[in-house]
């Protein structure tokens, strides 16, 4: 007997049969609006076990975790910023205080956040890779979207 034989004999699926079926029932009785709000209602409403603190530390200790198994790319990352930071400020060393040392200060700010913005694409890598433990956990509902986020990004 295959598990397919098993469920269609099984209560689970008469259960949400009859479930389906009073939906469908409802709807063509023209009661459709009280459903979609219900619907929405149900969608919508987030009810988790545990606070979102809670949610936000163990997530960020699993990210941990994951940090120190993978230390390449936290080195790299490091090695980075710092030949960046110090070549900055070796090209605006010693800047005046005149209205050109204050044009030169806005083109290191110009570069600093060029360079943060390229850093954050890096990590877009991150989020593809755990996309589908993050798809089966958030609709298990384990733990809400911005405690996963969070945790990813700090």
């Amino acid at each position: 007997v295959s598990l397919v034989q098993k469920y269609l004999v099984s209560e689970e699926r008469r259960a949400t049969r009859d479930e389906l079926d009073s939906i469908l029932k409802e709807v063509e009785n023209g009661g459709g609006r009280d459903l979609e709000r219900l619907w929405a209602a149900e969608c919508f409403s987030e009810s988790y076990a545990t606070r979102f603190y809670w949610q936000f530390l163990v997530l960020s200790f699993r990210s941990s975790i994951n940090l120190i198994r993978n230390p390449a790319t936290s080195v790299i990352q490091f090695i980075m910023m710092m030949f960046f930071a110090v070549v900055i400020g070796l090209i605006y060393f010693q800047l005046g205080l005149s209205p050109l040392g204050f044009t030169d200060r806005l083109g290191v700010f110009y570069f600093i956040v060029i360079y943060e913005t390229f850093v954050t694409f890096s990590a877009i890598g991150l989020f593809i890779e755990g996309r589908p433990l993050f798809l089966h956990e958030h609709a298990s509902g384990y733990y809400r979207v911005s405690a996963f986020f969070l945790s990813k990004i700090l």
